[in-house]
């Protein structure tokens, strides 16, 4: 019979008298047994008594001992563990997930879910694959974009500068079929496909001002990285909480997801993953892999075949390694625009509390992997070195309360 490894307890040490730092360990052993998927410390840690590395430690941890997690500031954590409290880094936390969760395959809903990118009201999969599509829904979006003049005074209005750091990894997408020559009006096919179907189902927010913000601050980001797409980006007028991203360079945030957000470096966080996709060509593989891709590159014109094809595609969630990746090169686009590269995490944690059981997130749960497992694939992968803004967030703040209260306050 394998005997369960019990948790190493804090070091006792001079600095940190056994007398205070002592806790029973037949009582942590059978909290660690009951609370399946508990938090752990990754290594050999010190507690501090502030979110700054130079404040005074309060308590040795080692890697294995079971914590909680009380609130994250930027990317340090309170923690508490027996009767020690202070802050940790991030990435000193192992945010553990269920066997159960990790295999879980997303990507594979029944025909009668409501769909992850489409509306809360009452919106199935089925309306989607058989609903109409609007085929000016690109055109729609072409008018909000904004053009150099623009860009600059928003980024100078939002104290927004550029930002170099070493890269955690590469930007640069990996060659694909979508690269070869001729291709690209192809990958824009196949993007207008699905927008049409989405857009007839849950169409663009009537605030012409949303719609300007969000392609202001969406092509600051992807002009950072990508002039070779016309970026398009939208809010859909729908309580769903989602966002996703087109073949070809469209990028789209449900008004139900806006609602959640906090600021404006959170909406960059999102635009900055729905823009990794289009990067990475996530959803061109999915379709390549269907044979989709194939077809309108041999010519053959959209009809509703066709389109309710890339709908049903797209009723499935991508692979849990597509969203990491995505997490891991949106972090870095945001980083580099002049954000703050912990916005992500803030994001996650917002989707986190709301609960899967929400009918509004309940199949975005569904299709990406837990928002915890999200956040400890952040810090694992060492984003916490990546330089935070000099200037400060405040003219930001306020045009993102402004614009955003406006148009939603209905």
């Amino acid at each position: 019979m394998c005997r369960a490894a019990r948790p190493k307890p804090f070091v006792s040490s001079p600095m940190f008298p056994a007398h205070r730092l002592r806790a029973p360990i037949a009582v942590l052993a059978l909290l660690v047994a009951a609370v399946a998927g508990a938090q752990t410390f990754e290594a050999d840690t010190p507690v501090l008594a502030a979110p700054d590395a130079a404040a005074r430690p309060v308590a040795q941890a080692r890697g294995g001992a079971a914590v909680r997690v009380l609130r994250r500031q930027g990317f340090w954590l309170e923690v508490e563990s027996g009767s020690t409290r202070g802050w940790v880094r991030i990435s000193a936390v192992k945010l553990a997930t269920s066997a159960a969760t990790l295999a879980m395959d997303t990507g594979r809903l029944g025909a009668n879910n409501i769909v992850a990118t489409s509306a809360a009201r009452s919106v199935s999969a089925k309306d989607l694959i058989e609903g109409r599509s609007d085929d000016q829904a690109v055109e729609r979006l072409i008018a909000f974009r904004a053009d150099p003049t623009q860009l600059a005074q928003f980024a100078q209005a939002g104290a927004l500068a550029d930002v170099r750091f070493t890269p955690l990894v590469s930007l640069r997408p990996p060659p694909s079929a979508a690269e070869a020559p001729g291709n690209r009006p192809s990958e824009d096919s196949i993007g207008r496909l699905w927008v049409a179907r989405i857009m007839g189902v849950a169409p663009l927010h009537p605030s012409q001002d949303l719609q300007r913000y969000v392609n202001l601050l969406g092509a600051h980001l992807a002009s950072r990285v990508d002039s070779a797409r016309t970026w398009r980006f939208g809010i859909l007028d729908t309580d769903a909480v989602n966002a996703f991203a087109a073949p070809g360079g469209v990028v789209l945030v449900t008004a139900g997801l806006l609602r959640q957000l906090s600021s404006e470096d959170e909406l960059a966080a999102v635009l900055a993953h729905e823009i990794a996709h289009v990067m990475r060509e996530h959803r061109c593989r999915v379709s390549l892999s269907a044979g989709q891709f194939e077809s309108v590159v041999r010519g053959l014109r959209p009809d509703p075949g066709l389109s309710r094809a890339s709908a049903q595609l797209y009723t499935r969630g991508l692979e849990r390694a597509s969203e990491h990746e995505a997490d891991l090169v949106g972090v870095q686009l945001l980083t580099q625009a002049g954000y703050d590269p912990s916005a992500p995490l803030s994001v996650l944690e917002k989707l986190e509390a709301l609960g899967a059981s929400d009918p509004r997130v309940a199949l975005l749960a569904a299709t990406h992997p837990p928002a915890r497992e999200r956040i400890d694939h952040l810090a694992r992968a060492g984003i916490e070195r990546l330089p935070m803004p000099v200037a400060s967030a405040q003219a930001r703040q306020a045009r993102f309360a402004g614009v955003v209260r406006a148009a939603l306050a209905r």
